[in-house]
């Protein structure tokens, strides 16, 4: 499955609410905490299908520093594994640590020094960050070293896989480098 991170603070509550209305499985990050009525700036992870980009298109549409996740987990255990990073404590203040923009996420990922990469991982398989006009996919390795590899945007979401947007569907996440597969479609009323 894939979703994405949506920064509302960033893109707006319009894209927002065309994105909740076009992909029912969604819901804040920061449900449940204690910034849970922040809902004009809060970020949603949402689960998208393969028309993500030519569902949602016009001049009023901003998707910008997005964060697509591949995981087999649903959408409530994504948001449980990542409530904990939320915040930051430095010199005895707590902070934002704002991973689902993508700017900050990425700076984040590539340092060499981050402790328990795969604390933040999870049960994530790879994370990919819009560049250009590719994709950068941060995954880690056997030895939890992570590693980048830059993949086409097109070829990103024709890989992920189609169907009814549902949470309890459990598909296989697509990776950048097996063939692509024929797409089955299934027909639901």
């Amino acid at each position: 499955m894939v979703y994405i991170i949506y920064d509302t603070a960033l893109n707006g509550q319009y894209t927002l609410l065309q994105l909740q209305e076009s992909y029912p499985v969604n819901d804040s990050l920061f449900a449940g905490s204690r910034d849970e009525a922040l809902t004009d700036v809060a970020p949603y992870v949402i689960r998208i299908d393969a028309d993500f980009k030519t569902k949602l298109q016009g001049p009023l549409i901003s998707l910008q520093q997005l964060i697509f996740v591949e995981t087999e987990d649903s959408l409530t255990q994504v948001i449980q594994h990542f409530q904990p990073f939320i915040y930051k404590k430095r010199e005895d203040k707590e902070y934002f640590f704002r991973f689902w923009d993508a700017r900050v996420l990425s700076k984040f990922l590539s340092n060499e020094s981050l402790l328990n990469p795969e604390r933040f991982f999870g049960a994530s398989k790879a994370f990919l960050i819009e560049d250009a006009e590719d994709l950068l996919r941060f995954e880690l390795n056997r030895k939890n070293k992570f590693f980048v590899t830059r993949i086409p945007a097109g070829s990103f979401f024709d890989q992920i896989q189609s169907g009814p947007n549902h949470p309890e569907q459990n598909t296989e996440s697509p990776k950048a480098e097996q063939p692509a597969k024929p797409k089955r479609r299934f027909f639901v009323e």
